[in-house]
C-alpha cells in the first residue's frame, strides 16, 4: 500500500500537461542567475504572479475581435480572466539562469522514483494482485502520461498563437521549449514501463498502439542508419552548440575515438572546447541536454551529469592521454 500511494503521489507532482501545471510545477524553487563567465550573480525564488487584465487590454482585444480573445483564453486557460496568472519570468528569463535545468532535473528524478516504486508494487504483489496490478499501470499510470504527453503537444502548437498576437514577451512568456522536452520524457518513460512489464501491458489499449506505431518507426530509422543510409551525425542540428560546422566534425571524431568515460571524457572536452571558444557560451545542461537528446550519452551517464550537477572542472578531468587526444583533434 505504501508503494502505491508513494507512485499516486509522485504522479499527481507530474502531472504536467499545459503552461499552467508546468508553471507550478516550478513554484518555490531556487533559480539561479549567472553573469556570461557563469558567476553566480543571485539567486531567484520561483513565486506566482496575479498580474491585472486592465480595461486598456481588453479595449484593444475588442478592437482585434475574436482572434485576438481566443489567444488570451487560451493563454489564461479560462475564459474572462480577471488576472493573468503566470510565475515570476521577468526576475530571470532574460539572464542566463538554470531553470531549464532545475525543471528536468527534478521531473527525472520524480520519474525514476515512480519507475522504482512500480518495481517495488509489482514484485510484491506479483502473485496475488495480478489483475490489479494491470488495471494500474494501463488505466492510471500509462494512460497519464499518455494524457500529459498527448495534451502538451496539442498545446504547443496552439500557444504559437499568443506571441503572434500579444507583443509582450515577457508578461505574455510561454515555455514550449521545456514542454517539448517533457513531452519526450513521457514518451521515454511510456516506452520503459511497457518493455520493463510486458505481461501486464493491455495491447488493446490507446497507448499501446501509439507506442508500437513510434516504436516501429525508430526500428525503421535504426535499420537505415546500419545500412549506412544515414549518418546520425550529418542531421544533428549542430549550430546552438558549436560555432562553425569543422568544430562540430572534429568534435564528432573525438566522440567516435576517445568517449569511454562519458562522464569524465566529456567534462574534459567540453571544457576544453569551452576554454578555447569553440562553442557557444551555454550553462553546463545545455551541452549536456544536447548530447542526451542527440544519443551522445546513455541515460546513465546524463544520471551521472545529474548528481555531480554539471561537467567536471578541467583540472579534475585533465589527464595527460586526453590532452594529446584533444590536440591531434583540434590541431591545438
Amino acid at each position: 500500500m505504501v508503494k502505491i500511494n508513494s507512485i499516486k503521489g509522485n504522479l499527481q507532482a507530474i502531472n504536467i500537461y499545459d503552461r499552467h501545471t508546468l508553471e507550478k510545477f516550478m513554484l518555490g524553487k531556487n533559480i539561479t542567475i549567472f553573469d556570461l563567465h557563469d558567476k553566480i550573480i543571485k539567486k531567484i525564488k520561483v513565486e506566482e504572479l496575479l498580474i491585472p487584465v486592465e480595461k486598456e487590454l481588453t479595449d484593444k482585444i475588442d478592437e482585434h475581435g475574436f482572434m485576438h480573445w481566443s489567444a488570451l483564453n487560451l493563454f489564461n486557460g479560462c475564459e474572462n480572466a480577471q488576472y493573468i496568472r503566470i510565475i515570476n519570468y521577468f526576475d530571470f528569463i532574460e539572464q542566463k539562469n538554470n531553470y531549464s535545468e532545475i525543471l528536468l532535473h527534478d521531473f527525472k528524478t520524480i520519474l525514476s522514483k515512480i519507475e522504482a516504486d512500480l518495481e517495488d508494487y509489482v514484485f510484491d504483489n506479483s502473485q496475488t494482485s495480478f489483475s490489479d496490478i494491470k488495471d494500474f499501470v494501463n488505466n492510471e499510470l500509462l494512460q497519464q502520461f499518455f494524457n500529459c504527453k498527448d495534451t502538451l503537444n496539442k498545446k504547443i502548437t496552439l500557444y504559437k498563437l499568443t506571441p503572434l498576437v500579444f507583443k509582450d514577451p515577457i508578461i505574455f512568456y510561454i515555455d514550449n521549449q521545456n514542454m517539448k522536452k517533457i513531452s519526450v520524457l513521457f514518451s521515454k518513460a511510456i516506452a520503459r514501463i511497457i518493455e520493463q512489464h510486458k505481461k501486464y501491458i493491455d495491447r488493446t489499449s490507446t497507448v499501446f498502439k501509439v507506442y508500437e506505431e513510434e516504436y516501429k518507426f525508430l526500428l525503421k530509422k535504426e535499420k537505415k542508419y546500419k545500412k549506412g543510409e544515414e549518418k546520425h551525425e550529418d542531421n544533428i542540428k549542430w549550430e546552438d552548440i558549436f560555432k562553425d560546422k569543422a568544430t562540430y566534425k572534429q568534435f564528432v571524431k573525438y566522440a567516435k575515438k576517445h568517449i569511454i568515460n562519458g562522464f569524465i571524457d566529456y567534462s574534459f572536452l567540453f571544457q576544453k572546447l569551452k576554454y578555447y571558444e569553440l562553442i557557444h557560451n551555454h550553462t553546463h545542461f545545455k551541452y549536456i541536454d544536447w548530447l542526451n537528446d542527440n544519443n551522445f550519452i546513455t541515460e546513465k551517464d546524463y544520471e551521472e551529469f545529474v548528481k555531480n550537477a554539471g561537467f567536471r572542472s578541467l583540472s579534475k578531468s585533465y589527464s595527460e592521454q586526453r590532452e594529446n587526444n584533444f590536440n591531434n583533434i583540434f590541431d591545438m
